[in-house]
C-alpha cells in the first residue's frame, strides 16, 4: 500500500541516517518505527519501597514540650505518637 507522509526534516534525516547504518531501506525502517510505536505497551512492573523500622519515639510530646522544644516539632510527635498508638 502507498501513503504519502509529510515529516519534519530532522525526522526524515533520522530515518535516512538509520537506513543507511542498518543496510536497510528507508520503508522498512519507517515500518519497524511504526510496528513498534503501535505495538502495545506492557505495564510496569510496580515497586515497592523500602521499609525501614526506626524503632519507636525517643521522646514524647509532653517530654519536648518541657523542654521547651519548637512547637511544630511538639505537633509532629503528638502526631506520631497516635499513631503509634492506633498500630498497636
Amino acid at each position: 500500500m502507498h501513503a504519502t507522509l509529510t515529516l519534519d526534516d530532522d525526522l526524515f534525516m533520522a530515518l535516512n541516517e538509520r537506513a543507511r547504518a542498518t543496510g536497510r531501506s528507508v520503508k522498512e525502517v519507517v515500518n519497524e518505527a511504526v510496528r513498534r510505536g503501535l505495538a502495545p505497551s506492557s505495564p510496569r512492573p510496580s515497586v515497592e519501597p523500602p521499609v525501614f523500622d526506626l524503632g519507636g519515639l525517643r521522646m514524647t510530646a509532653e517530654q519536648a514540650e518541657a523542654l521547651g522544644e519548637d512547637a511544630e516539632v511538639v505537633r509532629l510527635l503528638g502526631v506520631t505518637e497516635q499513631m503509634e498508638r492506633g498500630l498497636k
